[in-house]
């Protein structure tokens, strides 16, 4: 009988270490994807003062491009405003940014999202992972 309390119990510990590893996996990609948005937005500030406005042209001034299994995806640009996505097919979250003056459709996909700052929040029901 000690036996199976012991296993049992070594059992549920090593259950708990899945979740753990499952969790900070998790994070990880979060905070992956929030410096891909940092990169972007240093480049988008680079073509600013090179071009006088900012680009939807990721592949020219993301050097080098977002990591694989990333998807950066500009959803709005002027010259004087961006705003972003980015998501990775083994996160159930995505993130955005934006810089300037939020555009309608985008800040209501992003609820409470502020200037300037990655934002994280997980992916609509029925899509993802």
């Amino acid at each position: 009988m000690r036996k199976l309390k012991i296993f049992a119990v070594s059992g549920l510990f090593a259950a708990a270490i899945g979740c753990s590893d499952g969790i900070d996996k998790e994070v990880e990609l979060q905070e992956a994807m929030e410096r891909e948005l940092l990169r972007l937005a240093t480049a988008q500030e680079g073509a600013l003062q090179a071009n006088g406005g900012y680009t939807a042209n990721v592949r020219a001034i993301l050097n080098p491009p977002p990591a694989n299994g990333f998807s950066l995806t500009v959803l709005f640009v002027s010259p004087s405003r961006w705003g972003a996505e980015v998501a990775n097919a083994e996160s159930s979250s995505h993130c955005a940014m934006y810089v300037g003056v939020g555009e309608q459709t985008f800040l209501q996909r992003w609820p409470g999202i502020q200037a300037n700052e990655p934002t994280c929040k997980p992916l609509p029901t029925g899509t993802g992972k």
